[in-house]
Protein backbone atom coordinates (compact mmCIF):
# COMPACT_ATOMS: atom_id res chain seq x y z
CA UNK A 1 0.00 0.00 0.00
CA UNK A 2 2.98 2.23 -1.08
CA UNK A 3 0.10 4.65 -3.02
CA UNK A 4 -1.83 4.76 0.11
CA UNK A 5 1.17 6.35 2.22
CA UNK A 6 2.08 8.71 -0.61
CA UNK A 7 -1.22 9.72 -0.56
CA UNK A 8 -0.98 10.34 3.16
CA UNK A 9 2.48 12.29 2.49
CA UNK A 10 0.48 14.75 0.18
CA UNK A 11 -1.62 16.28 2.39
CA UNK A 12 -4.54 14.12 2.64
CA UNK A 13 -6.45 13.36 6.21
CA UNK A 14 -4.88 10.62 7.96
CA UNK A 15 -8.77 9.54 8.81
CA UNK A 16 -9.31 9.73 4.70
CA UNK A 17 -6.04 7.44 3.87
CA UNK A 18 -7.43 4.80 6.56
CA UNK A 19 -11.04 4.68 4.96
CA UNK A 20 -9.69 4.21 1.37
CA UNK A 21 -7.07 1.64 2.72
CA UNK A 22 -9.95 -0.46 3.99
CA UNK A 23 -11.75 0.34 0.34
CA UNK A 24 -9.24 -0.71 -1.67
CA UNK A 25 -8.36 -4.02 0.84
CA UNK A 26 -12.79 -4.64 0.62
CA UNK A 27 -12.82 -4.34 -2.82
CA UNK A 28 -9.81 -6.46 -3.69
CA UNK A 29 -11.40 -9.31 -1.53
CA UNK A 30 -14.50 -9.12 -3.53
CA UNK A 31 -12.57 -8.97 -6.84
CA UNK A 32 -10.65 -12.31 -5.56
CA UNK A 33 -13.77 -14.03 -3.74
CA UNK A 34 -15.67 -13.48 -7.41
CA UNK A 35 -12.38 -15.08 -9.08
CA UNK A 36 -12.16 -11.85 -11.24
CA UNK A 37 -8.56 -11.34 -10.37
CA UNK A 38 -6.12 -13.01 -8.68
CA UNK A 39 -3.15 -12.63 -6.36
CA UNK A 40 0.02 -12.12 -8.18
CA UNK A 41 2.72 -13.61 -5.91
CA UNK A 42 5.62 -12.39 -8.57
CA UNK A 43 4.57 -8.96 -8.54
CA UNK A 44 6.47 -8.36 -11.55
CA UNK A 45 3.96 -7.20 -13.63
CA UNK A 46 1.23 -5.39 -10.69
CA UNK A 47 0.34 -1.89 -11.48
CA UNK A 48 -0.37 0.89 -8.52
CA UNK A 49 -3.83 1.34 -7.54
CA UNK A 50 -5.31 4.93 -7.00
CA UNK A 51 -8.30 5.86 -5.86
CA UNK A 52 -9.78 8.87 -8.14
CA UNK A 53 -13.19 10.59 -6.57
CA UNK A 54 -15.95 10.60 -9.24
CA UNK A 55 -18.65 13.69 -9.85
CA UNK A 56 -19.69 13.19 -6.60
CA UNK A 57 -17.15 13.30 -3.17
CA UNK A 58 -18.90 10.03 -1.64
CA UNK A 59 -18.09 8.24 -4.91
CA UNK A 60 -15.12 6.84 -5.95
CA UNK A 61 -12.88 5.40 -8.77
CA UNK A 62 -10.28 2.88 -8.30
CA UNK A 63 -7.98 2.83 -11.12
CA UNK A 64 -4.08 1.72 -12.03
CA UNK A 65 -1.11 3.65 -13.05
CA UNK A 66 0.17 1.64 -16.15
CA UNK A 67 3.12 3.58 -16.61
CA UNK A 68 5.59 1.17 -14.77
CA UNK A 69 3.73 -1.78 -16.49
CA UNK A 70 3.73 0.42 -20.40
CA UNK A 71 7.55 0.67 -19.67
CA UNK A 72 8.16 -3.15 -19.39
CA UNK A 73 6.52 -3.93 -23.06
CA UNK A 74 7.21 -4.35 -25.97
CA UNK A 75 5.61 -3.61 -28.99
CA UNK A 76 3.90 -5.83 -31.18
CA UNK A 77 4.96 -6.33 -35.07
CA UNK A 78 2.91 -4.17 -37.49
CA UNK A 79 1.37 -6.45 -40.03
CA UNK A 80 2.47 -4.35 -42.77
CA UNK A 81 6.24 -4.65 -42.20
CA UNK A 82 5.86 -8.46 -41.11
CA UNK A 83 4.46 -9.00 -44.42
CA UNK A 84 6.57 -7.08 -46.49
CA UNK A 85 9.76 -8.82 -45.36
CA UNK A 86 7.63 -11.77 -46.83
CA UNK A 87 7.42 -10.02 -50.32
CA UNK A 88 9.54 -11.94 -52.56
CA UNK A 89 9.55 -15.57 -50.05
CA UNK A 90 8.80 -18.32 -51.60
CA UNK A 91 8.81 -20.66 -48.88
CA UNK A 92 6.87 -20.10 -45.71
CA UNK A 93 5.91 -22.22 -42.04
CA UNK A 94 5.20 -21.36 -38.87
CA UNK A 95 6.33 -22.83 -35.59
CA UNK A 96 4.23 -23.39 -32.52
CA UNK A 97 6.26 -23.57 -29.45
CA UNK A 98 2.85 -23.16 -26.99
CA UNK A 99 1.08 -25.93 -27.96
CA UNK A 100 4.26 -28.55 -28.38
Amino acid sequence: MAKVAETASNGMEESVVEVLQELLLEFQDELENADLVYRNTRLRWAAALRMVPKKYPSDLRMTIDSIPTNTCTERMPNLDVAMGVLKDSRVYFTLDWMKG
